[in-house]
């Protein structure tokens, strides 16, 4: 199953006043279809859109109209039907529904009546839990425990135990082995995570077990699960190769440090100092150097051989860095105006609190119009050195007409700290970009530190106050820091017009 939500809650919305319409209106076709579109989506989702319908405002007409038209008759004869109506937002539509519910004996009945089984009113509660209890089959089991494991997530130890009740009733009925060999398998991917683990505590999950999973699992968190197992094994050459091979660099850096040089490959060794992680890179130079080898006579061959990937060059130069060996200035210019793009932003990460006054033109424009990494680092070595630039040398990105360029700005000069980043947010609070506009919430946390601004940092915070639409208290506020006179009477006027 995957999730429907999209980029966003509007589809939750949606979904809700298409169900509460239809429940109103008595609209069978349509809730039946509702019925069927829960009955699809993630365990997640269900549970989110649960909460999701049950807050949102009905009219007390609205209430009586679903008591009138979704009596226990009507959902008896239309049983697809009672999945929706378990959702609504009248306890006695829910608690009809769950009657309705706990005679069928179909997968989207049990998931429904998993997601009752958490519900606030107490008989609901009663009844869903003891429905769920009676569905132990290994089966319906898969599809009831995410729902449980969700809202066991989302509410800990809230309102009931049926989680643990239920996984303790299946391991009693099929034996632990069985249960969390199945629960190991299952779809949803935070339950996956979670057996993996308590299989591991139990002991189900076992060496052999870790060995045969590990290179075909690819979810980071299972796989590492998958390394405290094989970490067990008593061939510690099959443990060495698996784990540092794997997508975890927490399960390399492990075989790195746990298994000495003469077990490690040699193949295996050389590639890791290359690693995207520092920590694997620093064991697996440790390592390299017990085996007669030296890390940076390696580092160099590897910067110097063009027919290298690009982004292993990038790290061979980090690599050096680590050990010492920091390239100079010119290294780093030519380096970020390569022509990879890893190559670039390892250049702008090198040239990092070294960068010189005619740098600063160039680093401007690669915060503008870099991709999201270099303008990241640009950034970074800019903000290190304020000194290279002023805030009116970013003047025309907060003129672009694009808002992801204005938001650089803003991050650019919120960099600087102090007033220059409290101008910053004020100026950002009144663009029309809904993400800008909502930078103001960071002002008041840290501007009681802040010394008192320069005169142009006053002039500045005087031009942006009053069209930052923050509360007048706030307002007020940063006007009494900043030396300023605030009259709020014409600041209301200004945002009535």
């Amino acid at each position: 199953m995957e999730s429907d939500w999209g980029s966003g809650f509007g589809v939750l919305d949606q979904r809700a006043a298409l169900l509460v319409a239809a429940s109103v209106s008595g609209d069978v076709m349509e809730l039946s279809a509702v019925s069927d579109w829960l009955g699809e989506v993630t365990a997640d989702d269900l549970v989110r859109f649960d909460q999701w319908v049950r807050r949102r405002w009905t009219t007390a007409e609205q209430r009586a109209q679903m008591e009138r038209l979704l009596r226990l008759d009507v959902l008896a004869a239309h049983p697809t039907v009672a999945t929706a109506a378990s959702v609504l937002a009248h306890g006695h539509v829910r608690e009809r529904a769950v009657v309705v519910l706990a005679s069928q004996e179909g997968v989207p009945a049990a998931r429904a009546l998993a997601v009752r089984a958490c519900d606030h009113v107490g008989p609901i509660r009663l009844a869903a839990s003891a429905a769920v209890m009676c569905r132990l089959d290994v089966d319906r089991m898969q599809v009831i425990v995410p729902i449980l494991f969700t809202l066991h997530r989302w509410h800990r130890g809230w309102r009931t135990a049926i989680f643990d009740d239920y996984l303790a009733a299946a391991e009693k009925a099929y034996g632990i082995d069985t249960v969390w060999s199945h629960l190991m398998v299952n779809s949803d991917v935070h339950l996956r995570r979670h057996a993996h683990e308590r299989a591991l505590g139990l002991g189900v999950l076992d060496v052999e077990r870790g060995v045969a999973r590990y290179a075909s699992e690819r979810d980071v968190l299972v796989q590492r699960t998958l390394g405290k197992a094989v970490l067990q094994s008593t061939d510690p050459g099959v443990a060495a190769r698996l784990l540092l091979r794997g997508n975890s660099a927490a399960d390399r850096a492990a075989a790195l440090a746990r298994f000495d040089a003469d077990v490690l490959a040699r193949d295996d060794l050389r590639r890791l100092l290359v690693d995207r992680s520092a920590l694997v890179r620093l064991w697996a130079r440790r390592r390299w150097s017990e085996i007669g080898e030296d890390p940076v006579a390696t580092y160099r061959q590897v910067v110097a051989d063009m027919a290298r990937p690009a982004r292993t060059r990038a790290l061979a130069h980090l690599g050096l860095s680590e050990c010492g060996h920091i390239p100079d200035v010119a290294t780093c210019r030519s380096l970020a105006h390569d022509r990879a793009a890893s190559l670039r932003a390892m250049g702008l990460r090198l040239l990092l609190g070294r960068a010189e006054q005619d740098d600063a033109f160039w680093l401007l424009d690669v915060v503008c119009s870099g991709s999201r990494g270099e303008s990241r680092w640009a950034r970074a070595v800019l903000a290190a050195q304020p000194g290279l630039w002023t805030v009116a040398d970013a003047e025309s990105m907060w003129l672009a007409d694009t808002p992801e360029t204005r938001h650089r700005a803003w991050k650019l000069c919120r960099a600087r700290g102090r007033w220059d980043a409290v101008v910053a947010d004020l100026r950002a609070c009144g663009d029309p970009d809904p993400l800008l506009h909502g930078a103001g919430r960071a002002i008041r946390a840290a501007m009681a530190h802040y010394r008192p601004p320069t005169d142009d940092q006053r002039a500045r915070v005087a031009e942006f106050l009053p069209t930052s639409g923050l509360p007048d208290s706030l307002q007020r506020d940063v006007a009494a820091r900043a030396g300023l006179p605030y009259d709020w009477t014409a600041s209301r006027g200004r945002r009535d017009r």
